[in-house]
């Protein structure tokens, strides 16, 4: 992830676009440094929770491969709500607010995160209550972090319409850090924008988001 951060950087610089402001970078990779330190010890306890939880439970799920897919959609769906919620109650939003000041839009926005967001996990136990193994619940966890990454850039345009109806492309969460009053409060997806779709708080991207 820091990889892409600079080499995003250079391009920027090369090119001349100004995507990224010295102060404001330097921000947010520290936030993301400090973010990375609390999310370990705080996943690292969690694990024991988990696997203590599933084997409480009389439904538990064996390790299995498939079981990936529906965790990760149900996991999905709950992180949609969570940010959703995030931006309508004013105590969740200040768990995620930070995630909104940066000024310009670029991949080390993806650090920008909040250390009290942590406490939104509760919005993620009906997915460790349904039964999945903790490894299921963990690989789904971290590949959806890593999802949410490469979708702060400028850098890529609109995808194929059949991508964009599925997935929380960077056009689509673009919307999402736009200012416009029609781009407020939009496309809370996290992976699937379907989500979006489905409860009308979808927004194609149209005039260039500011």
């Amino acid at each position: 992830m820091f990889f892409f951060v600079l080499l995003e950087w250079f391009i920027s610089y090369k090119q001349n676009k100004e995507l990224y402001k010295k102060a404001e970078t330097i921000g947010s990779v520290l936030v993301g440094i400090g973010n990375v330190a609390i999310a370990f010890a705080l996943k690292f306890s969690l694990l024991f929770i988990v696997i203590w939880v599933y084997n409480l439970l009389p439904w538990r799920m064996h390790f299995s491969w498939w079981t990936l897919l529906p965790c990760y959609i149900i996991f999905d769906f709950c992180s949609y709500w969570a940010h959703r919620i995030s931006h309508q109650q004013r105590i969740w939003w200040a768990t995620h607010v930070v995630h909104h000041t940066g000024e310009h839009y670029n991949l080390s926005v993806s650090f920008r995160l909040s250390w009290l967001q942590h406490f939104k996990l509760v919005f993620f136990l009906p997915v460790a209550l349904l039964g999945f193994h903790p490894i299921i619940f963990f690989v789904a966890n971290q590949i959806a972090v890593l999802f949410q990454f490469w979708v702060h850039t400028e850098y890529i345009g609109r995808l194929h319409p059949a991508i964009e109806y599925i997935f929380a492309t960077p056009s689509n969460h673009r919307v999402h850090h736009g200012s416009q009053e029609k781009y407020i409060n939009k496309n809370y997806a996290a992976t699937f924008i379907f989500w979006d779709r489905l409860f009308n708080t979808y927004q194609k991207e149209e005039e260039q988001v500011l």
